[in-house]
């Protein structure tokens, strides 16, 4: 029966799960590269976004619930795995202005 049970669990955590572009990183992940804390992170995210230097789009993953070191747990257990959608960023990288052609000066010998 606990064979039915994981293979139900897996099934419905996993169902809908989206795979994430290249490029595109969580607030954590992105506060780790940084060396800052999370809530500095998302106060400079904010920042950029409205600046149009970044942007976020949420996508569907799969998250675990009461990591090892949390000490509350949540419902359902401390590991029970379920989908969420999470909010990513990417950098917006800046427009290539069009270099003009023909605007170097001919010598007139």
């Amino acid at each position: 029966m606990s064979g039915w049970v994981k293979a139900l669990e897996k099934y419905i955590s996993t169902k809908g799960e989206e795979v994430i572009p290249e490029g595109w990183q969580t607030r954590n992940e992105i506060a780790k590269l940084f060396g800052r804390t999370p809530s500095t992170t998302s106060r400079i995210l904010a920042e950029m976004m409205r600046e149009g230097k970044a942007e976020t789009r949420k996508f569907k993953s799969v998250v675990c619930a009461g990591e090892k070191n949390q000490k509350k747990f949540v419902k359902g257990g401390p590991r029970q795995k379920y989908l969420r959608k999470t909010p990513y960023f990417r950098l917006i990288s800046p427009p290539i202005k069009p270099t003009a052609l023909g605007t170097y000066k001919q010598s007139s010998k």
